[in-house]
């Protein structure tokens, strides 16, 4: 495991998951390769008419991510996560934490709801301030767009007249 920035500790299915928070190059590399593997999905899913949103992004990633990429993921976030375990030897009852990565296959064998949600948690914790701030920025540019444009229509429009056309034939 790298040497950890801010850690979040998530509980899944009974265990206790460590994740530490990027450094600089593998969270450039996470959000460039990411961003290029779920921007598409995003789009659609969002788009989908009568569908929740997350359902729709899901069955998109399930559609277009090939399978590589997913292996891609999953081995980025295992290599910044530790769980927790009893240790029996060392110390009765004493939760000791070991690199998730190593043990990977066999830590989630036939445990693919907590493999999902460890993976969305991993996935949240290292980038969910970074993604909470982008979407703040979007609104804010969404809300300045908004004004912007309806201003300058009450400036086309603020000339004395009603905005009408006037017809010679009156």
């Amino acid at each position: 495991m790298q040497t950890p920035g801010k850690v979040t500790t998530l509980t899944i299915g009974g265990v206790d998951y460590r994740i530490a928070q990027p450094g600089g190059r593998t969270g450039a590399r996470l959000l460039f390769r990411g961003g290029q593997m779920f921007a598409q999905a995003l789009t659609e899913g969002f788009s989908t008419k009568g569908m929740d949103p997350t359902i729709g992004t899901l069955l998109a990633l399930a559609r277009r991510l090939p399978m590589a990429d997913f292996d891609w993921l999953c081995d980025e976030m295992a290599a910044l996560t530790e769980y927790g375990h009893v240790d029996t030897l060392g110390g009765v009852g004493k939760v000791t934490f070991t690199p998730l990565a190593p043990v990977y296959d066999e830590h989630f064998r036939g445990r693919y709801e907590v493999l999902a949600e460890w993976l969305k948690g991993a996935v949240e914790s290292a980038f969910g301030p970074f993604v909470v701030d982008l979407q703040r920025k979007m609104e804010e540019y969404k809300t300045s767009r908004t004004a912007s444009a309806s201003a300058s229509q009450k400036a086309a429009t603020g000339s004395g007249s009603s905005g009408d056309s006037f017809s010679a034939s009156a």
